[in-house]
């Protein structure tokens, strides 16, 4: 079981150098919406396969929700939100994605903008 976890952990930093990879060379072989295609269906095997072959931990008890799984309290702990640092590093972790992400949308239009930009002060 030490073997399948060690080897779990290295796929998991692969996976983030092949999927970008296999889009890239599926996108100019087969187009955009077929290389999305095929990458989905990748991933969709190999959660698959993940969701079927992984083995919770037997020395972890399991706990299930006084409430039922469909309440709240299941997936939410509003307790953790009583302590302030907990609270102020979920908000620092919220704004951080979202100041990281919005460059990703609107990077063609700055870029756009920029090289316009550049051409015009050029000329």
């Amino acid at each position: 079981m030490y073997l399948i976890r060690k080897y779990l952990h290295a796929n998991v930093t692969i996976a983030g150098l092949v999927y970008p990879l296999t889009t890239k060379k599926l996108i100019t072989q087969l187009g955009f919406n077929r290389a999305v295609q095929s990458v989905a269906g990748i991933t969709s095997v190999t959660a698959l396969l993940s969701f079927f072959l992984a083995v919770p931990n037997p020395s972890q008890p399991l706990t299930k929700p006084d409430n039922g799984w469909r309440s709240l309290d299941a997936w939410v702990d509003k307790h953790a939100f009583r302590r302030r640092s907990y609270l102020f590093f979920v908000i620092a972790i919220s704004l951080m994605f979202f100041g990281f992400y919005a460059i990703f949308f609107n990077l063609e239009e700055v870029c756009t903008f920029t090289i316009w930009t550049i051409c015009l002060v050029e000329s």
